[in-house]
C-alpha cells in the first residue's frame, strides 16, 4: 500500500476484488474531458494534478499558492458515450472554505454528502487490458 491519503469509507460488501464502499462528506476537485477513455481520464488526471501540485491561489485577494497532497482512488466516472469526469478526493484536513481555489477554470470543486462507490482493487495502472482482466 502507498503512503496515499484515503478518505474514511464503510464497507458494504465485497467480493473477491470489487468493493461497494459509502464515503460521507466528500470534497472533490474534478474535471470533464471529452473522448475516448484511456485519453480523457489522462487528460482529467494531469488538469487536477497541476492543480494540487500548486496552480492554485489561497484566497480571491492572496496569490500565493499551496500544494495539496494526493489522494486515493481517483474516481472516473462516464457521462454518456464519450463525456468523462475525473474527480480527485481531496484530503480530510480540508473543506471548502479553506481549500486553495483553481486556477484553472475546468475544475469545480464539489461536496458530496453521501456517496456510494463501486471499487475494484488491483495492480497496475488502470488501463482498458488491466480493468477487463480485473472485473
Amino acid at each position: 500500500m502507498s503512503n496515499v491519503e484515503q478518505p474514511s469509507y464503510n464497507l458494504i460488501k465485497k467480493t473477491k476484488n470489487i468493493e461497494i464502499r459509502h464515503y460521507k462528506n466528500l470534497l472533490f476537485a474534478e474535471t470533464s474531458v471529452t473522448g475516448l477513455r484511456e485519453e480523457s481520464i489522462s487528460i482529467g488526471f494531469r488538469i487536477i494534478a497541476d492543480y494540487i501540485f500548486g496552480n492554485n491561489r489561497l484566497s480571491e485577494s492572496d496569490n500565493n499558492s499551496s500544494k495539496i497532497a494526493m489522494t486515493s482512488p481517483v474516481i472516473q466516472e462516464r457521462i454518456g458515450n464519450s463525456n468523462w469526469k475525473i474527480k480527485f478526493i481531496m484530503p480530510e484536513s480540508f473543506t471548502a472554505q479553506n481549500l486553495p481555489i483553481p486556477n484553472n477554470e475546468k475544475i469545480e470543486i464539489n461536496e458530496g454528502n453521501d456517496q456510494y462507490y463501486v471499487s475494484i482493487r488491483f495492480s497496475g495502472s488502470s488501463n482498458q487490458k488491466n480493468l477487463d482482466k480485473n472485473h
